[in-house]
C-alpha cells in the first residue's frame, strides 16, 4: 500500500492512499495451483497463460517447492511423471550459480528413506550449472527421488561440512520398467561427484581424466594432477560400502615438478570412492586443514590374471604315498 498526501485550499492535510497488489507470475503460480470448476465453462481462462494446460498436464508435474523458484532453478530434462524409462534415466536441473545437491530414492510405497541412494550419481555438469542425477534402479517399481539444494555460496564457511542441511526443492515419481541385472551400486557421496570449487579456484587440472568416473579395465590407471604453484595433497579411499580402505597397495604417488601422477591399481573389480585434498602450500609451518578438490569414482570392470613368469619355480607339496613308493 502506498500513502500520500495534500493540501487542500483550506490548508487541511488530506491524505491520500493508493492500493497496489503483487500477484506471482501466472508461469510459477501453475506449478503448484490448477484453478478448476467443472460447472463453469471455459474456467481455465483463470491460469491467465497464453496457452493453458489440462488437469492432466498439471498432474503429471514433478512437485517443486518454493525454493525451486527462490534459487532459480529449472528443469532441464522432458518430465512426465510418473516418468517412465528401462534400465537408467537421467534428470538435469538448471541451475544459475553452483548448488550443493543432496537426493534420497526410495520405493513409492515406503516410508521416505535413503536405503536405495547407492543407485542415483549425481554430479554438476557445463562449468557446474547443470545438477546431473542419474538413476538406474536395481529392480523394477515404482520410486521417488525426492532432491534437496542450497546455493553453495550460502556455505562458504561451511564447505565441508556435508551434515549441513539442505531445503527440499523438488520431489519426481519414477516407474522403472526393466532394470539390469546384477547391477553394481554407486559408493554413497554426501555432495555431487566430480570437482569442487577449490579446484577451479587453485586453477588444477587433469591432464589425462574428463568426467568425475575413472574406468579400468584389468589395467593400471593414472591419474596426472597439473598445478601452477606447489600443492599440499592428500587424498583417501573408500568402497561401496563407504568403508575406508588402506591405500598403500592400491595408490601410489610420484611428484614430477608442478605435476603429481597417481597410479591407481584397484584389487577387485567393483567401484570405489577416491576423494583428493589440497592447497597451495603455505609459507609458514603449522597444521592446516585441506579442502576437498574432487570426488571421483573408480570403476573397475575386470582384474587381469596373474602373469606367467618362468624364472618363478612353484614347488607342489609331495604326496607321502608317492615317496614311500620311491624309497621302495
Amino acid at each position: 500500500m502506498l500513502a500520500s498526501s495534500y493540501i487542500d485550499h483550506s490548508g487541511t492535510i488530506v491524505d491520500r492512499t493508493d492500493e497496489q497488489f503483487f500477484l506471482t507470475d501466472p508461469n510459477v503460480f501453475i506449478w503448484t495451483h490448477f484453478p478448476y470448476d467443472t460447472i463453469e465453462r471455459n474456467y481455465d481462462r483463470w491460469q491467465l497463460l497464453d496457452r493453458p494446460i489440462t488437469l492432466d498436464e498439471f498432474n503429471s508435474m514433478p512437485k517443486v517447492t518454493e525454493y525451486f523458484f527462490k534459487y532459480n532453478l529449472n528443469i532441464r530434462s522432458k518430465l512426465h511423471c510418473p516418468l517412465k524409462f528401462r534400465i537408467a534415466t537421467e534428470i538435469k536441473i538448471g541451475c544459475q550459480e553452483p548448488m550443493r545437491f543432496k537426493y534420497e530414492f526410495f520405493h513409492l510405497d515406503s516410508v521416505e528413506n535413503s536405503s536405495l541412494n547407492y543407485y542415483v550419481f549425481c554430479q554438476l555438469k557445463d562449468d557446474r550449472l547443470i545438477g546431473s542425477f542419474l538413476v538406474q534402479p536395481p529392480i523394477e517399481g515404482m520410486f521417488v527421488l525426492k532432491i534437496f539444494s542450497k546455493p553453495e555460496r550460502e556455505m562458504i564457511d561451511c564447505e565441508q561440512d556435508v551434515s549441513i542441511e539442505l531445503n527440499p526443492t523438488m520431489i519426481i515419481v519414477l516407474h522403472c520398467e526393466k532394470a539390469r541385472k546384477y547391477l553394481e551400486p554407486f559408493p554413497l557421496n554426501e555432495v555431487p561427484w566430480g570437482l569442487t570449487q577449490k579446484f577451479h579456484d587453485y586453477r588444477l587440472k587433469f591432464c589425462n581424466q574428463k568426467g568425475p568416473i575413472i574406468m579400468t579395465w584389468g589395467g593400471r590407471r593414472r591419474l596426472v594432477l597439473e598445478s601452477n604453484e606447489t600443492m599440499l595433497l592428500s587424498y583417501s579411499l573408500f568402497d561401496s560400502d563407504s568403508l575406508e580402505m588402506d591405500t598403500k597397495t592400491i595408490i601410489s604417488r610420484k611428484d614430477d615438478g608442478l605435476r603429481t601422477i597417481l597410479t591407481i591399481n584397484p584389487p577387485r573389480v567393483g567401484t570405489f570412492k577416491l576423494i583428493i585434498f589440497g592447497m597451495p602450500k603455505p609459507k609458514q609451518k603449522g597444521k592446516w586443514r585441506l579442502p576437498m578438490l574432487a570426488t571421483l569414482m573408480i570403476d573397475c570392470k575386470l582384474i587381469k590374471p596373474s602373469v606367467y613368469d618362468p624364472d618363478v619355480v612353484i614347488q607342489k607339496p609331495s604326496n607321502e604315498k608317492n615317496s614311500k613308493s620311491n624309497k621302495s
